[in-house]
């Protein structure tokens, strides 16, 4: 009956150790891959445009449409083509007006004061037209041209999918690629909480919650059927600290101007590192104990191992507090601890998941927070 249990827990800890490095480090792809994906659906200008550098059309401008002060009107825009591969190579643009045969800017003919809409007092009665043209320069919207296209190519739908969610005006936690690791651009909750990555991350963690309470569950079973201990202090400890996980969860992305909500937010991620932190060290205390009774399960060295891992995170623990009181750290610095204190723990249960021997068991190793 142990011995089945166990491989229970091994299960248990590698899928807790997976569910919850994909949701931190899957999120930070997610964003960084959403904010340099810059194809887009081209607008279909073929009836107007051979798509050839040089090509151009022409509107006339006047009082009717405001000199084109806004150029939504224009007839030559039709609709967005349902491809990304259905573009021209280079681009166009629509960034001259044509007067007596002479070429201008928008801000050669339009007073500046007035945003662009009022014509300068020279041009007042021309003839205007404004001209879209073919540029010679490669249209970095069309992934037909670029080095994605053979991968568009075998994953159409992937690509096709990301353009749709562009399309629908995001608020990213950045505009351009990070790595909040080494620079600390933004904290965790701030990255995870917006759309779409927030479907991702909470799915993720939901699945890291039933995990962990089934984790601590049959650690408890394992106690009580090995060493006749049905009691255990880790357990409560372990199950408060996924119950405060899951609210801390439920709780992200909620926009409440409330001071008290916000500190009720802080207490329980505060709560839920304690109350995991305490169930590692009660557990590590009951291994080490128990070593004698546990050796025909799992190598002396490898609870060893969890002793020095817990007594480091401990007072990594303590060092990265007292810091956070007694100093003023830029919010970089903040979130450089934040994602590294994290993912330290899952790095280290990688290591040992993979490195111990084939009778180590992983129920002698930390879950992961």
């Amino acid at each position: 009956m142990p011995n089945q249990i166990i491989y229970k827990i091994k299960f248990l800890a590698f899928f807790l150790f997976f569910s919850a490095s994909v949701a931190i480090i899957g999120s930070l792809l997610i964003n960084n891959h959403l904010v340099s994906f810059n194809y887009s659906y081209q607008s279909d200008l073929s009836k107007n445009l051979t798509g050839e550098p040089g090509s151009f059309y022409e509107e006339s401008c006047d009082d009717t449409n405001e000199y084109c002060a806004s150029t939504d009107f224009l007839n030559y825009w039709e609709k967005d083509k349902n491809r990304l591969d259905d573009c021209f190579k280079y681009g166009v643009e629509q960034k001259r007006f044509v007067i007596d045969n002479q070429i201008y800017f928008k801000e050669d003919i339009y007073t500046k004061d007035s945003s662009y809409k009022i014509l300068k007092k020279q041009f007042a009665n021309k003839d205007i037209k404004i001209r879209t043209f073919v540029s010679d320069n490669l249209n970095p919207f069309c992934i037909t041209f670029s080095e994605s296209y053979k991968f568009y190519k075998i994953f159409p739908t992937f690509y096709e999918l990301t353009a749709k969610i562009k399309n629908n005006n995001l608020s990213l936690a950045s505009s351009y690629k990070i790595n909040p690791f080494f620079y600390g651009e933004t904290s965790i909750s701030n990255l995870v909480k917006r759309y779409p990555i927030n479907y991702f991350f909470k799915s993720f963690l939901y699945l890291s919650v039933l995990l962990m309470l089934f984790y601590w569950i049959n650690y408890n079973k394992f106690f009580s059927k090995k060493l006749n201990k049905p009691k255990n202090t880790f357990f409560y400890l372990g199950i408060c600290s996924a119950i405060f996980l899951f609210f801390h969860v439920l709780f992200l992305g909620w926009d409440l101007d409330s001071e008290l909500f916000k500190k009720l937010r802080r207490l329980i991620i505060v709560l839920f590192i304690l109350f995991e932190l305490l169930a590692q060290v009660f557990l590590t205390k009951d291994l080490y104990k128990n070593k004698k009774s546990l050796y025909d399960l799992c190598y002396f060295k490898i609870i060893l191992v969890k002793v020095y891992f817990v007594t480091t995170i401990c007072i990594g623990s303590l060092i990265i507090i007292l810091g956070l009181m007694f100093f003023n750290y830029p919010s970089s610095v903040d979130y450089i601890l934040e994602w590294n204190y994290f993912v330290i723990l899952l790095i280290f249960y990688f290591f040992i998941v993979h490195y111990v021997e084939a009778r180590d068991l992983v129920f002698c190793n930390p879950a992961p927070t």
